[in-house]
């Protein structure tokens, strides 16, 4: 899961102490220095540096995600002529905990391109690759919006808040159904939220690494759209986000200039939901509670403002 970065920014990191993998320790040499990683989903992942390099080491993970960089691994030359980068796959390591070692791949996009053309072009060109990786796809994550994601997330909010949005959720799970998660869709990252992008350490200032691969899975492109910008965009703001992605795919099918500015504002409404849904599920680090505050108090106004009430 992603950290605060959905809707906000980063958490400060921890110097942390872990027995590592020999696989880790032959990557990085010793003696080594970690530092835990801020992600609101949980204390995974650590930056391991020795005198051979950095690596980022994440134990954990969900079986989806070591699935996709295995099968994306060896095809890291056809998805870089793509112009599609992610951190390179160093070792990993199955069974019931299952764990990964990657390249340490640049350093974290500043604030000032947060969700700007040239982040959503580099989606874009995930978005057209997806031949190259939905391959990876056979434990896909699965999209959803219910009424126990709405009851959870409802649960997150102060007594006002839940007062105030039910008719907009309940109109907008049922045509997220129809119109963001069909059987269908295109292959997707699922998380792109600025805080999983970051600038090629071995490469151009333009080259942007796209990494946090747990939750990959096949549903319309505008969830990646809207995630890929910072908190809750205006009707105008999603407009500028959808013209600039799709600049970069003209090969997509336009019937109506305002329809993916609606898909884009419904998406994040349940990319919010989903988020305050995982608070009540206790599946969340204090690493989210600045994302948390924001939401409880400015969601339930954006949802009718956006959406309508």
């Amino acid at each position: 899961m992603d950290d605060g970065g959905r809707m906000m920014g980063a958490a400060p990191r921890a110097r942390a102490e872990c027995e590592w993998p020999p696989a880790v320790l032959e990557a990085t040499g010793t003696p080594v220095t970690a530092m835990r990683l801020s992600g609101a989903g949980g204390p995974g992942s650590f930056r391991v540096e020795g005198p051979r390099g950095a690596i980022v080491y994440k134990r954990g993970v969900p079986a989806r995600e070591l699935a996709w960089h295995r099968w994306c691994a060896p095809r890291a030359a056809a998805l870089a002529a793509a112009g599609c980068w992610t951190a390179p796959l160093v070792a990993s390591g199955a069974g019931p905990h299952p764990w990964l070692a990657l390249a340490w791949a640049g350093e974290p996009l500043p604030r000032d391109r947060w969700g700007t053309a040239p982040v959503l072009a580099a989606l874009a060109a995930w978005h057209r690759a997806g031949a190259l990786w939905d391959g990876s796809l056979d434990d896909a994550y699965p999209f959803a919006w219910d009424d126990a994601l709405t009851g959870d997330a409802l649960a997150a909010l102060p007594a006002s808040g839940r007062a105030a949005v039910g008719e907009a959720w309940e109109r907008g799970a049922e045509v997220a159904q129809r119109d963001l998660f069909a059987p269908l869709g295109e292959a997707i990252h699922g998380d792109p939220n600025p805080t999983n992008w970051l600038v090629a350490a071995d490469g151009p200032e333009s080259r942007l690494v796209l990494v946090d691969w747990a939750r990959p899975g096949r549903a319309h492109p505008a969830i990646d759209v809207a995630i890929a910008l910072p908190g809750l965009p205006t009707w105008e703001r999603a407009g500028e986000a959808a013209e600039a992605y799709l600049a970069a795919r003209p090969e997509v099918h336009r019937p109506d200039a305002d329809a993916w500015t609606r898909r884009i504002l419904l998406a994040k409404l349940w990319s919010a939901v989903e988020f305050l849904a995982m608070a009540t599920r206790a599946e969340l680090s204090p690493d989210a509670d600045a994302a948390l505050a924001f939401l409880r108090e400015d969601l339930p106004e954006w949802s009718k403002s956006q959406l309508g009430s």
